[in-house]
């Protein structure tokens, strides 16, 4: 908001950061990730260490703050200084769900028999 403020005040430009955490899909194969890791381990038909299967977080598939951004996007061109800001993307308190519960339905949804 301070380059906002300090480039774009009276251009009424609409200018907004945005972010979404715990997003899952999209390609992303990246190291120390929940369903990459989990994936990796069954295609090698280990079992997959889950570091803290009780911490709960916002998962959310790649879609849906992808919509959120678009939204934002076309909000902030028709109304700039109302949408100017910062935005996080995220799903609702009551849809958190824990690392567990994840793997579990990762798990629940892979062809092959479960190791283990």
């Amino acid at each position: 908001m301070s380059y906002n403020r300090s480039f774009f005040e009276y251009a009424h430009v609409g200018l907004a950061s945005a972010r979404a955490g715990n997003v899952i899909g999209g390609g992303d194969w990246s190291p120390e990730r929940l369903v990459p890791d989990i994936l990796r381990h069954l295609t090698d038909r280990k079992l997959a260490k889950i570091r803290n299967p009780l911490a709960v977080r916002p998962w959310q598939h790649v879609l849906e703050p992808l919509s959120g951004y678009m939204q934002l996007a076309m909000r902030l061109y028709q109304t700039p200084q109302k949408y100017c800001g910062g935005w996080n993307f995220g799903p609702v308190d009551h849809h958190y769900r824990n690392a567990g519960w994840v793997a579990d339905a990762v798990c629940a949804q892979w062809e092959e028999e479960p190791v283990g």
